[in-house]
């Protein structure tokens, strides 16, 4: 891969990013996670869980849903590994993992539209679809917090991150 002998020779992007351009870019960061928390509002809301029921789910399916993050959180130790050993590109390992922690909503999504529901086969197929979703998020997070500790300046750090 080249970009992983790229964060090697070069500086990484994030490093390098100062005044204005680094305003432009909390911004835009600022502005993404709007669209980040409706989604988060909408999957895991009374919404989420309406559309769980309507596929089938009863209690120990919800109970197994729910359990699915807590497991997944191990990945993240992977991940910090990854982040250390393999390519040190924190924007790409977050951009790659969470595009498709996002999108293998939409496949959840679809399961009405072409299997019937409720149905046992339905629910496996959607805690599976989520277990996936899930270790992809959880491996995202490392990636996410250290590239924005690398951008975000140490002295506006936390300010940032609490109005955020």
């Amino acid at each position: 891969m080249v970009w992983r002998r790229y964060s090697y020779t070069h500086d990484l992007p994030g490093l390098s990013i100062r005044r204005h351009a680094l305003r432009g870019h909390l911004r835009t960061v600022t502005f993404a996670w709007m669209f980040g928390i409706i989604w988060a509002t909408a999957i895991f809301g009374t919404q989420g869980t309406m559309f769980f029921r309507m596929l089938g789910f009863n209690d120990l399916a919800f109970g197994i849903g729910m359990a699915i993050p807590c497991v997944a959180a191990a990945t993240q130790l992977l991940s910090a590994m990854m982040i250390e050993r393999a390519s040190g590109l924190t924007k790409y390992q977050y951009l790659f993992l969470g595009i498709i922690n996002r999108f293998l909503w939409l496949p959840i999504a679809m399961l009405p539209l072409f299997l019937p529901v409720p149905a046992v086969p339905v629910v496996i197929l959607a805690l599976c679809l989520r277990l996936c979703s899930s270790v992809c998020g959880q491996m995202s997070q490392p990636a996410w917090l250290t590239w924005m500790g690398r951008m975000i300046p140490p002295r506006i750090r936390g300010r940032y991150m609490a109005r955020r």
